[in-house]
Parts: C-alpha cells; structure tokens; sequence
C-alpha cells in the first residue's frame, strides 16, 4: 500500500489528468499574441496547462517516493522508478532556464526560440515515467 505521500501523489495526478483534458479542449492563443490579443479559450488553456505541466513532476514524485519501502519487489525497482521522476522536474527546470536565456536573446518568443522541442524533451520525461513505473508494477505483480 502507498504512503500518504503516494495517496496524495494520486491525487495530484487526477487534478493532472483533469487540467490536461481541459487544456486540450481549449486552443492556446499564439505564443506572439499581444495582452489585447488573448482570448478567453487561450487564457483557459494557459491556466490549465500551469496545473497540469508541473503537477507532473509533482504527482510523480510524491507516487514514486510512496511506494511501499519494505516490500522486497519494490525495492528492486525504486532507483530506476526515482530516477524516473526526477528526472521529470530537472526537464522541466532544464526548459525553464533554457527559455529564460533564449527568449530574451531573441527579443521574445519567435523561430529562434526552440519551445517545441523543449516542450517535447519534458514530455519525453514524462512518459518515461509512468513508462518506468507502469513496468515496474507489471513486475513486481507478476
């Protein structure tokens, strides 16, 4: 059984799930869009995707330092379930340094700035987690 830590890892990973479905429904204004060119779809969208895209690392942290620490089959897979997670919020850390020196050399966001492939290395990180741990479940079930 999880920690209460992993509970609320749960948790979090519901309101992540709910805030992505919501995020995806709602089309994001264009990252050049002025303040009197935003609209209420892309403020929705933005507002979604600020619980969603950190909540994350968040639920993945708190589910993968919940598991069950005295069961003999977790323990075999917890190095490679932790640095899965971790590795979620240094991607994210990696893209938000990244932005906060190429933007401004690029005097904003534009084709200079390589958002999309920042944005996909995060969710690359992602995936590999709940890859990680959805491998590491089917083991230790089996």
């Amino acid at each position: 059984e999880l920690s209460r830590a992993g509970r609320t890892g749960r948790w979090v990973l519901l309101a992540v799930a709910a805030s992505l479905v919501v995020a995806g429904l709602f089309a994001q204004d264009p990252v050049t869009a002025g303040p009197d060119e935003l609209t209420l779809h892309g403020s929705i969208h933005a507002i979604a995707s600020m619980i969603g895209i950190p909540g994350v690392p968040l639920a993945a942290l708190l589910i993968s330092h919940g598991l069950p620490k005295r069961d003999p089959a977790w323990n075999r897979h917890r190095t490679l379930v932790l640095v899965a997670a971790h590795l979620t919020w240094l991607s994210l850390l990696a893209m938000a340094a990244y932005f906060g020196w190429a933007v401004p050399r690029a005097g904003g966001f534009n084709a200079e700035v390589w958002a999309g492939w920042m944005n996909r290395i995060v969710v690359a990180t992602y995936l590999a987690w709940q890859a990680t741990i959805a491998w590491a479940l089917r083991r230790t079930a089996a």
